[in-house]
């Protein structure tokens, strides 16, 4: 009961971050370059030992569909589910390859991993729903943005997951 409980809140955590960074002005030319506050969330699940998985991919469907909700917006839900699983399993991959927690990848190498892995398959979404692949050109600005976003939200995760506690 206590770990759903949790589960709940770093959801809620999660969701909140998510509507949080939608009110941050574009910090560059492409206002759809994101920090991805809200994946903090996730990376902290993955790289506390009271969590599985599982956890982690519930919380990432669960902000993905509450997201929408508040957006209402059916398009996004569909990119941000793409890229949500697409970063989760790359992190999960990233993580199980080396179960021992002194072998595991730092967490900004996971969270960039992530973030490049989101980017892709949005980019992908992009390409089959708009047609055409003009839309590669974002490319290069989507790497480079995922590679600083996902360091950035990396070392704060590694930062937060020296101090909290919750089990």
């Amino acid at each position: 009961m206590k770990k759903t409980v949790t589960l709940a809140l770093l959801t809620a955590v999660s969701l909140i971050l998510f509507v949080v960074e939608l009110q941050i002005p574009p910090l560059t030319p492409f206002p759809w370059v994101k920090i991805g506050l809200a994946n903090m969330v996730t990376l902290f699940i993955l790289y506390r030992k009271d969590f599985t998985a599982i956890d982690a991919v519930l919380v990432v469907i669960l902000r993905v569909l509450l997201a929408a909700v508040i957006t209402g917006s059916m398009t996004s839900l569909f990119f941000s589910f793409c890229g949500g699983t697409a970063a989760i399993l790359a992190m999960l991959a990233l993580t199980k390859i080396a179960p021992d927690s002194n072998l595991k990848p730092h967490a900004a190498i996971t969270s960039v991993t992530g973030a490049l892995a989101h980017n892709l398959a949005q980019i992908t979404v992009a390409v089959f729903m708009y047609g055409g692949f003009g839309v590669l050109t974002y490319l290069p600005a989507l790497v480079l943005s995922g590679i600083l976003s996902g360091l950035l939200t990396g070392f704060a995760v590694t930062i937060l997951i020296k101090r909290v506690r919750f089990l």
